[in-house]
């Protein structure tokens, strides 16, 4: 069942990338985000760097669930990366597309293999569907380690790090290290009961605070609104 999630757990086209306007709203414009309300700073912070967007005009969302074109953008902003030299093709993110770019950058990141071993992967990410917190910390773990500010744990560090998570029994083991390593640099924040609740959809208020904790731990520079990368 989870597994099946993980696989139909995708992202819709969230992010106009020609709509510099809508990002430039200030924190206080936001109809659907008190000030008060804890996630606020990060939000704040993500919007101004252009590394989130809102959803539209005075409007952020921050209950909705994040998709994976809008993560994929906010990845590729905060962690700069670049497109590989093999591109990966996606029926539903042609090279037209405006999310083509964010998709190219960060696929070699998803590892859609190691989260469903053995599944033969479709040619489309389904892009209307939201993400899973599974599919989150796979991309954000994969990153991390890649850009080595984070080291991928032994097997005997993995199964320390998920010993105490009463899901953990569902992760696929090629994708255990991965998991473990989100859960020890911080990515991974833990649900009621100790579970990570894989296959449920993270909000985008959620996935602010967690970009806004890994830019600060990681020391990752801040952006201007409109810098390009």
């Amino acid at each position: 069942m989870v597994l099946t999630r993980l696989r139909l757990s995708c992202a819709f086209l969230g992010f106009l990338a020609g709509a510099p306007d809508l990002a430039a709203q200030p924190l206080s414009t936001f109809k659907d985000l008190p000030a008060q309300r804890v996630e606020a700073p990060a939000i704040s912070n993500m919007v101004s760097q252009g590394i989130m967007k809102p959803v539209g005009t005075a409007q952020f969302a921050p209950d909705a669930a994040e998709t994976l074109g809008d993560f994929a953008v906010s990845v590729q902003r905060l962690f700069n990366l670049g497109q590989p030299a093999q591109a990966t093709e996606f029926a539903d993110v042609p090279p037209g597309s405006s999310l083509y770019t964010a998709i190219q950058s960060v696929a070699p990141y998803m590892g859609r293999l190691l989260l469903c071993s053995g599944c033969a992967l479709t040619k489309s990410l389904l892009l209307t569907q939201p993400i899973s917190r599974a599919q989150v910390t796979m991309i954000m773990a994969q990153v991390l380690v890649a850009q080595g500010k984070i080291a991928l744990p032994t097997a005997a560090q993995t199964a320390a790090a998920l010993a105490n998570v009463a899901d953990a029994n569902l992760i696929p083991p090629p994708a255990r290290p991965y998991f473990a390593a989100g859960v020890q640099g911080g990515i991974v924040a833990l649900q009621p009961g100790n579970r990570i609740a894989l296959g449920i959809a993270h909000t985008r208020a959620e996935v602010a605070v967690m970009l806004d904790g890994a830019q600060k731990r990681f020391s990752i520079p801040q952006l201007k609104l409109n810098q390009p990368r």
